[in-house]
């Protein structure tokens, strides 16, 4: 799946696990909502299509930066999600 979507210039982002015990892969160019299909299992990763940093720990990360940044936010936001 992740080769597949290497290939193709549009893909973003790609989903890859079962549905209804089938093995399945689905390419995704953008990804603004997350909805959640019955039947289904399975990984969705994102395809950077140029250099980035990753995170080495996301727990310290939301611990230390992205904790402090939603609990002082002026604006509604679900923290955590």
């Amino acid at each position: 799946c992740e080769s597949r979507c290497r290939e193709n210039p549009a893909c973003g982002f790609f989903w890859h696990g079962t549905q209804h015990e089938a093995n399945t892969c689905r390419l995704y160019s953008d990804c603004t909502a997350l909805v959640r299909e019955f039947g289904i299992s399975g990984v969705l990763t994102a395809l950077p299509r140029q250099t980035m940093c990753q995170i080495a720990n996301p727990d310290a990360c939301w611990a230390t930066s992205l904790r402090r940044s939603c609990l002082t936010r002026l604006e509604p936001v679900t923290c955590g999600s």
